[in-house]
């Protein structure tokens, strides 16, 4: 009868701890509220690497900060080459070094005993599969070539993107800094398939929500995130422009830990509150890039709580140059000309159309047509 009994206690017991243990495991992958969440990422080409603008491609000190030519964005990495003579030069993607150099019509990339050749075309160069110290494969693109008379330039930057979808939006990793790795603090992210990428920190959003970036594995595989658990607001930008134009701004901020993507549609994204910088920006057109934008003497944005905020960028636009006077002629130098817009915004790598005209502005606020500058 005891030994009935003591059987008993035991089934009772076992089957009590095993309901138990199922509703652990059953709370474990239910994803609660600030719960750790992991997406896997797959490797893709990014395509047209070179109609994308990212972090290391903007040069602030630089007379040309952001440029583009024949709507290609100029990459953030250039080798130089002497067309007299053959001077192998090397890049190195992290610990992982590789030499090239001219070779006739194509160019030669040599990397430990193995050689291959890419071909050159007018403004660019036919990108390359090259195998890191790690052992993963990686594309290296060369979306623009310039070639002079002695000289000639060859652009260069990573050809892959890490993608993965985040809640209900598409989000990609870029190895912005060309190491072979992928890291916050380091490379850049974007949401959809924006032309443009912004520097990734500790928070990430997708433009309806923010997010925790907990944890990305330098192999780009696998992204860990929570829930953003504090107040958010909104951020929109209004662009005005005449035509059909659109801005594509980055903001970021230090304070708290954001970087995001506006498109100057009066979109709204979700941030926390805080104050924004504009870091960088492109203004494009259905036939292609027509301007950077650079923060030049723009102030920073402070989002308070509970008040959403519309950034108006663009026009009215002003021209700010300095001037000379020799004998009976007034001298713009034209290196000193800046566009800059309403909020101080400057717009970099502009072209002048047609003569500066001089208008006399009237107390009545009427203008007076006086002549317009010649070249030269």
């Amino acid at each position: 009868m005891l030994s009935r009994l003591l059987q008993l206690i035991l089934l009772l017991t076992l089957t009590l701890t095993l309901h138990l243990s199922a509703a652990d495991n059953a709370l474990e992958d239910s994803a609660a509220p600030g719960s750790v969440s992991t997406i896997t990422l797959k490797t893709m080409v990014l395509a047209n690497p070179g109609k994308v603008l990212s972090a290391s491609d903007v040069k602030p000190r630089s007379n040309y900060p952001i440029y583009f030519i024949n709507d290609t964005i100029r990459p953030g990495n250039r080798l130089d080459f002497d067309r007299k003579k053959s001077q192998p030069q090397t890049v190195n993607i992290g610990d992982t070094s590789l030499s090239i150099d001219p070779h006739k019509s194509r160019f030669r990339i040599t990397q430990g005993k193995d050689t291959q050749e890419v071909a050159i075309n007018k403004d660019s160069v036919d990108p390359a599969t090259i195998t890191l110290t790690s052992g993963r494969k990686y594309l290296l693109a060369f979306p623009l070539f310039r070639s002079f008379s002695s000289t000639a330039s060859l652009y260069y930057r990573s050809g892959l993107i890490k993608k993965g979808m985040l809640g209900e939006e598409s989000i990609s990793i870029y190895d912005d800094n060309l190491d072979g790795k992928y890291s916050k603090g380091q490379d850049t992210y974007r949401t959809g398939n924006y032309s443009i990428f912004c520097p990734l920190d500790a928070l990430i959003t997708t433009g309806s929500k923010v997010y925790y970036l907990d944890n990305l594995t330098e192999n780009g595989k696998t992204l860990s995130y929570h829930p953003y658990d504090k107040e958010v607001t909104s951020f929109g930008l209004d662009f005005k422009a005449l035509g059909n134009v659109q801005a594509l701004c980055v903001y970021g901020s230090e304070e708290t830990g954001l970087n995001f993507i506006t498109t100057g549609l009066k979109n709204s994204v979700a941030v926390p509150p805080g104050p924004y910088k504009l870091l960088y920006g492109l203004v494009k057109d259905p036939s292609g890039f027509i301007a950077g934008i650079m923060p030049g003497k723009m102030e920073a944005f402070e989002v308070k709580a509970n008040h959403p905020e519309l950034a108006t960028l663009g026009a009215p636009f002003v021209l700010s140059f300095s001037t000379q006077i020799q004998g009976s002629n007034l001298i713009i130098d034209p290196n000193s000309i800046k566009v800059m817009g309403n909020r101080g915004e400057e717009y970099v790598n502009t072209t002048i159309t047609g003569k500066p005209r001089v208008s006399l502005v009237k107390g009545d606020g009427q203008t007076q047509f006086l002549g317009s500058f010649g070249f030269g």
